[in-house]
């Protein structure tokens, strides 16, 4: 069954409610959603409701295949992420995913305490491989749900661009990186980036790819606020862009 945005959006709601019930303070709400094209041609689609309060954030979020792709697998991530804000930015204290590829289904959860993030469960049990990163080297990265966030919300001008993010999945980290375009399109903040995959890839993983640049593009809200309009990236299938709804 593939729920309607509005569907999705409910549910997710109903979920970070619950993360943040008995907060003080006075709460934001923010949706973030995205078409994802590949060659030009729609291929998923990525939302994320987000709940914030001055010193909390929750997260839902869903990335699923749409389109013609959808004809050949149905693929669908979900992930909730909860944590902290402040003067250090996003801070992360526990984060679930659930995946399915269309020929497998699987389950993670994590936690973070002090900032280093901890494995909690996987399903089905996956013996930790050779390759794995440790998660004990991993302080201060960001889970992916709580790094697309960082990236595609909405931010002061001063904060678009994030010079670098570090991301943990549990096996694999990965890293962003990000610059200023001196000379943007009118009306626009741009930065030129890279993605960057660090460790828990096999050889033939990085054989095929290690880097994955990329454009994004900001433009101002009636709030002062600048959101991301478009990314596009050198992705494994060609060209790709995530493009604002």
């Amino acid at each position: 069954m593939r729920w309607r945005v509005t569907e999705f959006s409910r549910a997710v709601f109903a979920a970070v409610f619950v993360l943040l019930a008995g907060m003080a303070g006075a709460e934001e709400r923010e949706s973030i959603f995205f078409d994802v094209k590949l060659s030009g041609f729609k291929a998923g689609e990525l939302q994320i409701e987000a709940l914030t309060t001055a010193d909390r954030y929750a997260l839902a979020g869903r990335l699923e295949s749409t389109g013609l792709l959808n004809v050949v697998r149905k693929v669908r991530f979900d992930a909730r992420s909860e944590g902290r804000t402040g003067a250090f930015g996003i801070q992360p204290t526990r984060y679930e995913e659930e995946t399915n590829t269309g020929s497998r289904e699987s389950a993670a959860t994590m936690e973070f305490r002090r900032g280093v993030p901890q494995v909690r469960e996987t399903r089905p049990p996956k013996p930790p491989g050779p390759l794995d990163v440790d998660p004990a080297t991993q302080g201060g990265s960001l889970d992916p749900l709580s790094a697309l966030y960082a990236v595609l919300r909405a931010v002061p001008e001063g904060e678009s661009c994030p010079e670098r993010t570090r991301i943990f999945d549990g096996r694999r980290a990965t890293m962003v990186t990000m610059t200023p375009v001196e000379e943007p399109e009118a009306g626009t903040l741009q930065c030129k980036g890279v993605y960057v995959r660090v460790g828990g890839f096999s050889e033939e993983d990085l054989r095929e790819r290690r880097y994955f640049p990329f454009t994004m593009t900001y433009r101002p809200r009636d709030n002062g606020l600048w959101q991301v309009e478009r990314l596009d990236v050198t992705s494994l299938y060609g060209k790709a862009q995530l493009v604002r709804r």
